[in-house]
């Protein structure tokens, strides 16, 4: 018997494209005022550029690699589950070194 279905959000019961284009309207509209002369249409455009984004993650795969196939740098957090990520951007174990790790990758 089946007792759970387990569906993947993106692109299967939700237009991710569109989602996240209401999602960056809704921010505009909520910070509009702070935003001074930030048109919603320069909001919208540079909202995320995944070209300068950084993902941290501890899976080696779905994290790590994942990341790095759409375009973003991927630092690996070192955990007991996995033994190595040689193809991450770069590794730590302590939270307290990535600010030095993010600057180097930057």
């Amino acid at each position: 018997m089946t007792k759970a279905i387990i569906f993947d959000l993106d692109n299967t019961l939700l237009d991710r494209d569109a989602s996240l284009k209401s999602f960056i309207k809704s921010q505009y509209n909520k910070f509009h005022t702070e935003l001074k002369n930030i048109t919603s249409d320069d909001y919208s455009t540079k909202f995320i550029k995944v070209s300068q984004s950084i993902y941290i993650g501890d899976n080696p795969t779905s994290d790590i690699e994942a990341a790095q196939k759409a375009g973003m740098k991927a630092i690996w957090k070192r955990n007991k589950n996995y033994n190595d990520c040689q193809w991450a951007d770069a590794a730590f174990e302590d939270f307290d070194a990535l600010p030095e790790i993010i600057e180097k990758l930057y």
